[in-house]
């Protein structure tokens, strides 16, 4: 099974900007989804991260990190199987 990403975030923000360019970065494939006013993404973010809509979110093969810091990130990249070790 290929692993796939999707990150949910909205394009003004700074961390969204972030988390995509770090993953640009790292050559590393991933559908954006911009969430900002889009009320039915908006609820599956309040539902994966307790009532609040945190940008980014990230599905990594069904599992979410929630806005991860860039070392963070790094580590489920290479856990996950999207980069070499």
């Amino acid at each position: 099974m290929t692993p796939t990403i999707t990150v949910y975030g909205a394009d003004w923000c700074g961390d969204t900007k972030r988390t995509r360019q770090l993953l640009d970065d790292a050559k590393v494939g991933y559908t954006y989804v911009n969430a900002d006013n889009d009320k039915a993404v908006e609820q599956q973010l309040a539902d994966w991260n307790n009532g609040r809509t945190i940008y980014p979110t990230l599905d990594m093969n069904g599992e979410i990190a929630v806005n991860p810091a860039p070392a963070k990130l790094n580590e489920l990249l290479k856990s996950g199987g999207y980069v070499s070790a």
